[in-house]
């Protein structure tokens, strides 16, 4: 009997000890402050949906940059376009599945350059034609994650696709931000895309 009790209590011990690991802390934001781009990285310890968040000090969102999106266990990252969010303090919210939710205070204090998003990885590949009418090429094999979200960050359109073409014909014309995540490859890449009629 007093094998048994150890067993389980072993067994106990390290179930408690997986499950603290895989809801440890990996949020990180930086710079911070910033002026207008701010990197955003975060882990998924297993197979899951996530939402990625902004909201300001009164609790309203402010952009929701991942909006339950199911994303396989990997290292992320994702970089914030905040050039029409007004200079002040930030709540950074991380929710992944229903089990855990980190949180990061971000300040932004300073204005954007009106330079263009390109590739923010070593992995360089264009999203074209931009501007385009309503289709775009994502010249990448594979399941690829893509979110697209106006200036602001309010989210526009998110899907996961194995196609090398999306379309946006939905979506009025205007500038956007396309961040594209490679599923298997993690390959990120945050541009700015141009819509017209």
């Amino acid at each position: 009997m007093k094998t048994l009790k150890i067993i389980l209590l072993f067994v106990v011990l390290i179930t408690t000890k997986i499950s603290i690991a895989q809801t440890q802390d990996t949020l990180t934001a930086y710079p911070n402050p910033f002026s207008c781009l701010l990197t955003i990285k975060f882990e998924v310890p297993q197979d899951d949906t996530i939402t990625l968040e902004v909201y300001n000090i009164i609790g309203q969102v402010e952009a929701s940059l991942y909006k339950n999106l199911p994303l396989k266990k990997g290292s992320y990252t994702y970089v914030w376009r905040a050039d029409t969010v007004a200079d002040g303090v930030y709540n950074l919210n991380y929710q992944c599945g229903s089990s855990y939710t980190f949180k990061r205070k971000i300040v932004k204090n300073g204005n954007c350059e009106t330079a263009a998003i390109n590739t923010v990885k070593e992995t360089e590949f264009i999203i074209y034609p931009n501007p385009t009418t309503g289709i775009l090429i994502i010249p990448l094999n594979g399941t690829k994650q893509i979110t697209i979200t106006d200036l602001t960050g309010k989210l526009l359109k998110q899907q996961t696709t194995t196609a090398e073409q999306i379309s946006i014909a939905d979506i009025p014309s205007g500038s956007y931000i396309v961040n594209v995540v490679l599923v298997d490859d993690k390959k990120v890449t945050v541009q700015k895309v141009i819509k017209i009629n």
